[in-house]
Order: structure tokens, then sequence, then C-alpha cells
């Protein structure tokens, strides 16, 4: 039972990483340009390494098992608590939205070769208000 809770708790966390991946960063290197997408690319993903390195020593050297707010809480008190939860939910529904509006963008491509109004709402929005 302990190596399925880890081949869970590992393939969420690898289906998250590349699946951000996959949407995210070809967008950030095709709005920002190749160079300043490489440095955002090896600076945030030097950062989110840190980060994921010193939670990992963190369990390692505690003996209670809990999630990052139980941590939280354990070194920096109520306030350390409040701050990561704030963090966690705003970084997941951020998370969300953009998945949400990836998918969006997704079904307006599949469905504008069945559905040719869906993928021609836009083009008639902005001729109607080209015109007056």
């Amino acid at each position: 039972m302990k190596n399925k809770n880890f081949v869970f708790a590992l393939t969420i966390l690898i289906s998250t990483i590349v699946g951000a991946g996959i949407f995210g960063i070809p967008y950030v290197i095709a709005r920002s340009g190749v160079i300043p997408g490489f440095f955002y690319f090896l600076v945030l993903g030097g950062a989110a390494l840190l980060v994921h390195l010193l939670f990992g020593e963190i369990v390692l050297r505690n003996e209670r098992k809990c999630r990052i707010i139980g941590y939280a809480q354990e070194y920096f008190g109520q306030s350390g608590k409040l701050l990561i939860a704030i963090s966690v939910i705003v970084g997941f529904t951020g998370s969300l939205l953009a998945y949400g509006i990836l998918a969006g963008d997704f079904l307006k491509i599949i469905f504008s070769a069945f559905l040719p109004a869906v993928g021609a709402s836009s083009f008639v929005f902005t001729q109607k208000r080209d015109q007056s």
C-alpha cells in the first residue's frame, strides 16, 4: 500500500508539471521571444526545483508526516499557515483558470470544423462592430 500511494502521488506531480509545461512554455516563448523565454525557463525552473528540494528536506528531517500547510504552521506559526493557505488557493485557482481558457480555445478549434458558426462567431462580432 505504501508503494501504491507513492506511485499515485508521483503520477499526479508528473502530470501536473508536464501538463503545465506543454501549455505554458511554448506560450511564454512565443509571447516573449526565444532568449527571454529560455531565461524565464531557467530562472523559474531553478526556483521551482529549489522549492521542491527544500520541501523534500523538510519532509525528510521531520518525524511528523503532514502537508505543506501543517509544516508551515509548525515552523512559522499561524501566520505561516495562513500565508501558505492563501498561496495554495491562489495558485490552484490560477492554474485552473489557465486550463479553462486553453480548453475553451481547443474546443473552439475542434468544433469550428463541425459547426462553422462557432469558429466564425468572433469574426461576425468584429465585422458588425467595424461597420458602425
